[in-house]
């Protein structure tokens, strides 16, 4: 270097490159030349505030180290999303970005995208990358309990999309109580425990909680089921009337489905159980009296169970009265002597089903002599006349018989005799 004062005379030029510099000389003729050209390429930098899981679009910043000669959208370099409102100036840009489909999004500005004012292409902007996730997550309830349960059931939950928020408070129930509330993440479980007989149920309604990207949940299904904790009922029935001959068919029919009854359940007084037979919750047997009198049957409670193990609760007793069909002739009833031709009276006893009319009827050894009366009332005598021209000797009976079921007779124990009419 010179020593000595300096008369600088600066003056700025150009190169044949057009390049900008500044130009020095001194007092002494001597200068110097100050290469100022900007070769520094701009840089970007992208910034946003919004979480890595959004359900929205979200707003992006840019800042520039120096203005450039333009920024557009054609500019920024995006993966499944759009840009919208790019607005700014100088070192400072903003833009919307949003998402195009579901899952990962991108956006950046490449290496070359832009140019100062001197003309330096732009280094490469960092990536900004969010996920997108604007479904909301569905809610399923599932137990392996059946249809229907004798006390509490466990029930699990389990998301669509994991939530941190879902809670107990989330689950609406009918009939029935939340305990043991647990889990985390996409997995729950709790415990539904019926309050009263009958149905009972939980579901999580919409918009109940929401996933980390803050979408509300969309409505589970619903979890239903029955409490019972009562056994079966049973009642018996008949078609036959209060009074009769003989067995009658009885109807057994049980509330529930049950299928451990046996004829061995069925109690019976003077009556016998045959021919027990059904299923499920209908079954029919015979009660064969064992003589004359009442008869009756029934099951005591707990003889047989259903589906949930509940035993059976007593049914009625089935009570009617044995009166077998029988005719029995009082006279003439064997011994007597009559007379041809004149009035004889003709009693008998009747109970049972034998109708409401009587046939008599004179027999001689075997032999139909004559029908005395084709039908009569029913009501223990009648008042007949012996044929005139009857054969004056031993061995005459009377036979009655029902009318309507002639194999309900009687006769005379031993014969009579008829004699002359005096």
């Amino acid at each position: 270097s010179l020593a000595g004062p300096w008369t600088e005379i600066e003056e700025q030029t150009q190169d044949i490159l057009r390049n900008e510099f500044t130009a020095t000389v001194s007092e002494f003729g001597y200068f110097a030349i100050a290469d100022t050209r900007d070769v520094a390429p701009p840089s970007a930098s992208l910034a946003c505030d919004a979480a890595q899981l959004v359900n929205t679009p979200v707003v992006v910043d840019v800042t520039l180290s120096e203005p450039v000669t333009h920024l557009i959208p054609a500019d920024i370099t995006t993966t499944n999303a759009a840009i919208s409102g790019l607005a700014g100036g100088g070192p400072q840009y903003q833009f919307v970005l949003t998402p195009t489909n579901q899952g990962a999004f991108t956006a950046r500005i490449a290496a070359g995208a832009l140019r100062d004012a001197a003309g330096n292409p732009n280094s490469a902007s960092n990536v900004i990358s969010r996920t997108f996730d604007s479904i909301a997550p569905g809610v399923s309830l599932t137990s392996d309990a059946p249809l229907e349960v004798q006390s509490a059931i466990a029930v699990s939950a389990l998301l669509t999309d994991p939530s941190d928020e879902f809670t107990a408070a989330d689950i609406a129930i009918t009939n029935a109580a939340v305990s043991g509330f647990a889990g985390n993440g996409a997995i729950y479980a709790f415990t539904l425990t019926p309050l009263a007989k009958g149905p009972f149920s939980a579901r999580v309604v919409s918009g109940a909680f929401s996933d980390a990207a803050g979408n509300a949940n969309s409505a589970s299904n619903a979890l239903e089921r029955e409490l019972d904790s009562t056994g079966p009922t049973i009642v018996l029935s008949s078609e036959a009337p209060a009074v009769v001959e003989g067995e009658i068919v009885v109807t057994a029919s049980v509330s529930e489905v049950t299928e451990d009854f046996t004829a061995a359940d069925v109690f019976a007084a003077n009556a016998v159980v045959a021919a027990f037979t059904g299923a499920g919750k209908s079954y029919t047997f015979r009660l064969l009296p064992k003589g004359p009198g009442p008869f009756s049957a029934g099951v005591e409670a707990a003889r047989c169970v259903d589906a949930l193990e509940n035993g059976n609760a007593a049914s009625n007793v089935l009570e009617r009265t044995c009166e077998p069909a029988m005719l029995n002739l009082v006279s003439p009833n064997g011994g007597e002597t009559l007379e041809r031709g004149g009035p004889i009276q003709v009693t008998w006893e009747s109970s049972g089903n034998i109708g409401t009319r009587i046939r008599i009827e004179l027999w001689r050894r075997g032999t139909l002599i004559k029908t005395l009366k084709s039908k009569t009332v029913n009501d223990g005598a009648e008042m007949v006349e012996l044929p005139a021209k009857l054969a004056p000797k031993n061995g005459y009976r009377v036979r009655i018989s029902s009318v309507t079921n002639q194999g309900i007779y009687d006769g005379s124990n031993k014969p009579f005799r008829v004699q002359p009419a005096k």
